[in-house]
């Protein structure tokens, strides 16, 4: 039987015959190029990569310590709590006096005239130590917590295990901020100054110190610690003028300076990374950070403002509308001043809370969630009287009390 020879398989008899290739060496000159290259290239990666090792070591001598590196593998441990859940009820030192409550890396800071207890989102206590503070304040972050008395010339920054700094200071704090960088700000006094903003690094270096002749009644740092602001109050011909300032930590000058007139500052807090909401006795502004322009103005027309908070999307503010017959009102605006809800209530509201796009309130019968856009609500019925509110993500919150904190959970929308 005769064998067709097609053309693919001549045309490679062919190539065979006029090429012998040698089976017995496995090498290519193309692929041998190809390899020096990329042999080449890993070992400049490999000595780039240990001359910025070394670099990194002799520059950071000091932070290579015993302390260090056990603290570090125990906040590991804290870290894992914090992605694992949460439990149901947190029990504390129930003979605290002048307690205060914030919440600090997912967890829970409680801190009285006696001592300071830290616990992780499950509950676990990471820190339980004595101090000399009688009405703490604290300021906590995802980084640090910073501990002060309002009055006294001491603070103390808190990891979840101990104190990591404490410093003395010659005059009397009145105010302070923390943000996620590691950056913090204490509100001071000085003798040639009526108001001293001094800002620190998450080493605790002093970055910028801020004079002022006005008095300076509240501060505040963005989360990234790339923008400081802080306003200040001064009386004008029976009249107080205020001055918000923002400014880049490092830099020697502020980028924003705007005065409000007829105004008295208590608040300052950033919305985002270009928005900024200050608040005082008489309006609320949201202005920008870049350029310091007026945004959106909220006058307050008689009301007397109870609460006022924000975060990235929306600024809610609670207003007493009648003393006497405790009503209030509820002002809902995006972080461009839009109105988005307004809402009337008897009485009975007293806290206000906005975190990860919902409105929560505290009433005398429990928890109320507002979503803004929509207008619609969830309820928690509980007992709320005397008890704090703090907000650990959209759907779940926790109610300290004098003795315990509650975890309660809204449904996933």
């Amino acid at each position: 039987m005769k064998r067709w020879q097609f053309g693919r398989k001549a045309s490679s008899d062919a190539v065979a015959q006029k090429e012998q290739i040698d089976l017995q060496s496995p090498r290519n000159a193309y692929y041998d190029t190809v390899s020096n290259i990329y042999h080449s290239l890993f070992l400049i990666f490999l000595a780039a990569l240990l001359v910025f090792a070394c670099v990194s070591v002799l520059c950071n001598l000091e932070l290579f310590t015993y302390e260090n590196f056990y603290y570090l593998a125990k906040d590991i441990g804290a870290a894992s709590d914090l992605l694992s859940g949460t439990g149901n009820i947190i029990n504390y030192e129930t003979s605290v006096r002048n307690q205060s409550f914030t919440l600090y890396r997912g967890g829970l800071a409680v801190g009285g005239d006696s001592g300071l207890q830290l616990f992780t989102a499950t509950g676990r206590e990471t820190l339980n130590t004595s101090h000399d503070y009688v009405q703490p304040v604290l300021h906590g972050s995802q980084r640090y917590l910073l501990v002060y008395d309002i009055g006294e010339k001491r603070y103390s920054v808190y990891n979840s295990f101990v104190c990591v700094h404490h410093e003395e200071t010659d005059y009397p704090i009145f105010a302070g901020a923390t943000s996620d960088s590691g950056y913090y700000a204490v509100v001071s006094e000085s003798y040639e100054h009526k108001g001293v903003v001094s800002l620190y690094n998450d080493r605790f270096e002093l970055v910028n110190r801020y004079n002022r002749t006005e008095m300076v009644t509240c501060t505040a740092i963005n989360q990234s610690g790339t923008r400081v602001a802080f306003a200040t109050a001064q009386m004008h011909n029976g009249a107080y003028t205020s001055t918000l300032v923002i400014a880049v930590p490092g830099s020697a000058e502020t980028n924003v300076e705007m005065q409000f007139d007829g105004l008295f500052a208590y608040s300052v807090s950033f919305i985002d990374q270009h928005r900024l909401l200050i608040v005082g006795d008489t309006a609320a502004y949201i202005v920008s950070v870049d350029d310091g322009t007026n945004i959106c103005s909220i006058p307050y027309a008689g009301m007397q403002l109870s609460y006022a908070h924000c975060d990235q999307s929306y600024t809610a503010l609670l207003f007493s509308i009648n003393p006497v017959t405790d009503s209030q009102r509820l002002i809902i605006v995006d972080k461009n001043g839009k109105l988005l809800a307004d809402f009337s209530f008897e009485a009975g509201i007293s806290q206000l809370c906005v975190q990860n796009d919902y409105v929560f309130l505290l009433t005398e019968s429990g928890i109320a969630r507002i979503e803004p856009q929509s207008s619609e609500y969830d309820f928690i019925k509980c007992t709320t009287q005397g008890k704090t509110l703090l907000i650990r993500d959209g759907d779940e919150v926790l109610l300290c009390g004098g003795q315990s904190a509650v975890y309660y959970r809204f449904e996933s929308r």
